[in-house]
């Protein structure tokens, strides 16, 4: 056999082989497709699939299933603080909403400069308006106010009270904004305690404004009054 011989066999040998591997190959693309497509968590061997085995930043939150890993799915130590401190921040985290009471006593109460008063154990007696600072945190939400006094004697004017805010006193264009009015329904001496739910713009912003409580006699003619205290019922959101 000469040499020539030798080499259209050879060729014909790589061409029925290129042939008879693409037929196989074109067999065999349907079926590994399936395969793919088929392989679940149950066809796959515990450990068989580590974390070198994915590219980088393949398997991201919209891949993951709701609630698909679980605490016992986390490695001890696999969850370090540098992972916490660069991936949270505030507007990730929901804190609960929780309600508060805070209590105003008769001795917060001031009367106006130059009117008559009594401070008594549990009431401030006064014929002017008495006024208390409201200190609530800002972001607070203000949903109740609450306060308990009486007229002195009984006549025309009824006990009434009010939750107002203003504009700070260094902008130097102090302006009262009422947020909550309450009154007795009748002139009689029994104590009231006078509440309201109806509050406007009950979020408190200490950056710009300033908070306070009155308790007067209407009409302010001369008749005292007693404030014995304040609830200011609120919530906040904290952790």
């Amino acid at each position: 056999m000469n040499r020539q011989t030798v080499k259209r066999l050879m060729t014909k040998g790589i061409v029925t082989y290129v042939a008879v591997f693409a037929l196989v190959l074109m067999v065999a693309m349907p079926a590994l497709a399936l395969m793919v497509n088929s392989v679940g968590t149950r066809e796959i061997i515990d450990h068989s699939i580590r974390s070198r085995d994915l590219r980088n930043k393949s398997v991201t939150t919209d891949r993951i299933a709701p609630r698909a890993v679980r605490r016992g799915k986390i490695a001890k130590r696999a969850i370090r603080n540098e992972h916490i401190y660069n991936n949270i921040n505030d507007s990730k985290i929901r804190y609960s909403t929780k309600t508060k009471v805070m209590t105003i006593p008769a001795a917060a109460f001031s009367p106006r400069s130059g009117t008559s008063f009594e401070l008594r154990n549990t009431y401030l007696r006064a014929d002017s308006t008495m006024t208390a600072p409201v200190l609530l945190p800002s972001g607070a939400r203000v949903t109740k106010v609450e306060v308990l006094g009486r007229m002195e004697t009984g006549g025309s004017a009824k006990f009434s009270a009010l939750l107002a805010s203003a504009t700070d006193i260094q902008s130097q264009s102090r302006v009262y904004t009422t947020m909550a009015t309450m009154a007795a329904p009748d002139t009689s001496i029994a104590w009231w305690n006078l509440s309201t739910t109806t509050i406007a713009d009950p979020v408190i912003n200490n950056a710009t404004k300033q908070y306070f409580l009155q308790a007067s006699p209407v009409p302010l003619v001369g008749p005292f009054c007693y404030v014995a205290r304040a609830r200011i019922t609120y919530t906040i959101a904290a952790p």
